[in-house]
């Protein structure tokens, strides 16, 4: 269960952790496939992948 929420936001974070500075709006765009990668483990079963998805969105939310 752990690889199937941290997988996803492993993979973004070792992009933005590159030499290559990317976009904000690719950053974005990483967070929502991040989550929508997330919700595919997870066979969009609302009720198992909302809480998870929830606190990646309010952790993005309060960086912005």
């Amino acid at each position: 269960m752990i690889v199937k929420i941290v997988g996803p936001c492993i993979r973004l974070l070792r992009i933005i952790d590159s030499d290559k500075k990317p976009t904000l709006g690719y950053v974005y765009g990483g967070m929502h496939r991040a989550q929508k990668a997330i919700k595919e483990n997870f066979k969009n079963k609302k009720r198992v992948y909302r809480p998870y998805t929830q606190i990646v969105k309010d952790k993005w939310d309060k960086q912005l």
